[in-house]
């Protein structure tokens, strides 16, 4: 057994992260707080949706971000939270979620998948 798996019936809690059947459920994993989406992101990080038509992503993937109209990058590795064919959800660093921001605003975000 896993160290901090759960000895009592989880129902009613969250998961941090997407479980397997028959995975073993760990504690630091479930808490009672928050939507799927808001329990997902990392601590002091924060999620920002960013309207996307295709399914090449997945949760758990990491992605950077970069602005649309010059490739800059915005963000290295954040983490998708949520992902559908109009939306993706991703966490970042909240020193930089003002920047994904404003280029969501102007010309657009381009994520690409980085592990």
């Amino acid at each position: 057994m896993p160290v901090g798996a759960v000895a009592t019936d989880p129902r009613g809690s969250r998961t941090r992260i997407k479980l397997g059947i028959s995975e073993i459920v760990v504690e630091r994993w479930l808490t009672d707080t928050g939507s799927t989406h808001a329990v997902r992101t990392p601590e002091g990080w924060r999620t920002i949706s960013i309207g996307r038509r295709d399914d090449l992503f997945t949760v758990r993937d990491l992605v950077d971000l970069h602005y649309a109209i010059d490739g800059r990058r915005i963000a290295a590795d954040a983490l998708v939270v949520m992902a559908s064919d109009a939306d993706l959800g991703v966490a970042v660093p909240a020193d930089v979620v003002g920047n994904v921001v404003r280029a969501s605003g102007q010309a657009g975000v381009v994520p690409v998948l980085s592990g």
